[in-house]
């Protein structure tokens, strides 16, 4: 038979160590939203100077063109894998040497052709 003492310590301990695991499962959960969406608006502050870059400076030729150039400039501002697609989704050149040889059809990828944000 335990006392009352012992099971009112028992079931605080308990209480305490739901609400600590409540708590960091939150805690952790809005932390990592708040990385990932400023990750993203730092890569999309990123690609949008890039936009700017080449329709000031690299947009009098076709992006063939510039690409077969080895116009790197887009990419060397970030270590992140860099890909530079055409309208249709085919990959023309990748910052690490990877091409693809499908058209890409992901999410994001439909939503850029479109003119629209995606991740």
């Amino acid at each position: 038979m335990r006392s009352i003492k012992k099971r009112i310590i028992i079931n605080f301990i308990f209480i305490s160590v739901i609400t600590v695991v409540i708590l960091e499962i939150f805690l952790i959960n809005i932390v990592k939203e708040n990385y990932y969406k400023n990750l993203e608006d730092s890569l999309y502050n990123q690609i949008r100077t890039s936009a700017d870059l080449y329709s000031r400076y690299f947009a009098d030729v076709t992006l063939n063109e510039n690409i077969l150039n080895d116009v790197d400039t887009f990419w060397k501002q970030t270590r992140a894998q860099v890909e530079i697609l055409d309208k249709n989704g085919k990959v023309l050149m990748d910052s690490i040497g990877v091409i693809p040889p499908d058209i890409i059809e992901t999410e994001d990828v439909i939503k850029a052709i479109e003119g629209k944000k995606g991740s």
